[in-house]
Order: C-alpha cells, then sequence, then structure tokens
C-alpha cells in the first residue's frame, strides 16, 4: 500500500463512527501517527530504489532507546511517556553528512549509541570535539559569529534519535525528562571545560594522555587490566582535539607508545596501559 492510500484508509478508520470505542492506551498519538506516515515515506523511497532512505530508521519511544531520561518519573508517568514522547530514529555512518541534525525546528539529537566527531573552523583554527552515547547536541543553534564553518561527521555507525517538534511539545508533561535532558547538556558544557583544561598542561605527552583517559571515561571499555577506546582517532583528530599541531602530536603519541602507555588496536582504536594510570592527577 502506498503512503497515499495508507493515510485515506488511516483518517477513515480514525473518522469512521463505532459503537465501541477504543481504549485511551490503543489510540495512536499525533505524534506516532505523523512519525509513522514518516517512515512509510522512507520505507517507499527505498523500495523506489533509494537502499538508505536518507539515513533515517523509523521511530520509537524515547525512553526506551534511553531508560535513564525517566528515572524520576512515576510508573503511570513513564506509561505515558512511552507512548507520547516518540524519537526519529537516525543511523548515520562515516562518510555521512549529518545534515539532518541541523535542520532547524527539532528540539535536539541525542546520540544513542555509536560516536560522532564535532569539527568547528574559526578564521585562525580550529577545534574537535567527541560526542559520545548519552550526548545531546543542538547544532543548528550552537555556533557563534567567530565560527567559519562547522561540520558533524560520524565516526562510526551511530544510532542518533531525533527529536522533534511534536516531542518537545509532549515534554512539557513530563519536567523529569526534560530535567535529564538538560543534565545531559551541562555534562557535555563539563566535559569541554575539563578538556580546554588539559590544553595549559606545558607538556604534550600530558596534553594527549589525560585527553584520551577523559575520552576513555565517556565511552572506554576494560579489557582486563587496560582500557579500549573503540574509536579510530587519527592523528590529526588527536591534535585538533588537544589543540595542537599534528606533528608534535605524532611525536608525543610515538614517545608514549614506546614507554608502553597507549597503543592502537588492529581496529584503529586506542589502548591505554596500566602504566599510563600512574600518571594521571588525583580525580574526585
Amino acid at each position: 500500500m502506498k503512503l497515499t492510500e495508507w493515510v485515506q484508509v488511516r483518517g477513515e478508520n480514525r473518522a469512521a463512527p463505532s459503537s465501541r470505542p477504543a481504549s485511551r492506551a490503543s489510540r495512536p498519538t499525533r505524534a506516532q501517527i505523523e512519525l509513522e506516515v514518516e517512515t512509510r515515506t522512507q520505507s517507499e523511497a527505498r523500495q523506489d530504489g533509494d537502499p538508505r532512505g536518507d539515513g533515517k530508521f523509523g521511530a520509537a519511544p524515547l525512553l526506551a532507546l534511553d531508560p535513564a531520561l525517566g528515572r524520576g518519573l512515576s510508573r503511570t508517568q513513564r506509561a505515558r511517556a512511552q507512548r507520547e514522547l516518540m524519537a526519529r530514529i537516525t543511523v548515520l555512518r562515516p562518510g555521512d553528512s549529518g545534515s539532518e541534525l541541523f535542520r532547524t525546528g527539532l528540539f535536539g539529537a541525542l546520540v544513542i549509541d555509536g560516536a560522532l566527531v564535532r569539527r568547528v573552523w574559526t578564521d585562525r583554527g580550529r577545534s574537535l570535539e567527541v560526542l559520545v552515547k548519552g550526548d545531546l547536541l543542538r547544532p543548528w543553534q550552537e555556533d557563534s559569529g567567530w565560527v567559519v564553518e562547522s561540520k558533524i561527521e560520524p565516526l562510526v555507525d551511530s544510532r542518533i534519535a531525533v527529536i522533534g517538534r511534536l516531542a518537545s511539545d509532549s515534554l512539557c508533561r513530563y519536567p523529569p525528562v526534560i530535567e535529564a535532558l538538560v543534565d545531559r547538556a551541562f555534562l557535555r558544557i563539563r566535559g569541554m571545560a575539563t578538556q580546554a583544561a588539559f590544553h595549559s598542561r606545558a607538556g604534550m605527552d600530558q596534553r594527549v594522555l589525560f585527553s584520551m583517559w577523559h575520552l576513555a571515561d565517556r565511552c572506554g571499555e576494560r579489557v582486563e587490566d587496560r582500557v579500549r577506546i573503540p574509536l579510530p582517532l587519527t592523528h590529526q583528530m588527536v591534535a585538533d582535539l588537544v589543540g595542537a599541531q599534528r606533528t608534535s602530536v605524532s611525536t608525543a603519541i610515538s614517545r608514549l607508545s614506546v614507554q608502553g602507555m597507549m597503543s592502537r588496536t588492529d581496529g584503529r582504536g586506542w589502548i591505554l596501559h596500566p602504566e599510563s594510570a600512574r600518571l594521571l592527577p588525583s580525580r574526585r
């Protein structure tokens, strides 16, 4: 059934009188219907020869994608929020532009799994931020007048929950979810402030090592006595992350590798060895 036929049938079914009213729990919400229409549009696009469907991958309840957002809700509130707070899922793969995330009118985008890099260029400099699971972003309003260009690129296959206008209207009924999303935004701000503090370290080796451990705190995987960062960060990316020239960073990485502090994995990720943890400053 094509989209136009489905919408007509859907409308007739909703408008048809019935002697037995549907229960509130079984009625689709406006947000669910709009997302179902868009999902069918994507499906038809793939059938007509667009196998990727512009990167979109249907829709799902926001709290199913990120259950921690609903910790402050009662059981009744959570059940209602599962129906009302719907998010569109976008799958981004290395090489995709991420332009979907720059559309205005969205509430925000939440990284469900995978990782992205956000690059920013000014007239005389550039920076890089790594976005991982749980990070909330609003790319269309993050740039100041100093920014010449910015882009978001997937490092690995990544699922993003795009929170649209209808879902943002429903969010007003769930203050604990809004508070949890604000917490995510401020955690990201604190992470960037911590990264900026590393830039003041005099030694390049320390800047690189501290930055990699800071990233490991956010997305690292413990493998026996080591920590693996499963992200294919190049030397240039690490240089942009720490605010330095690539040649200086490559030299620092070579020294740290010879000293047994860190190494590359077969999948182009990074391994932090236990010896490097002893060089870290005390943390709370």
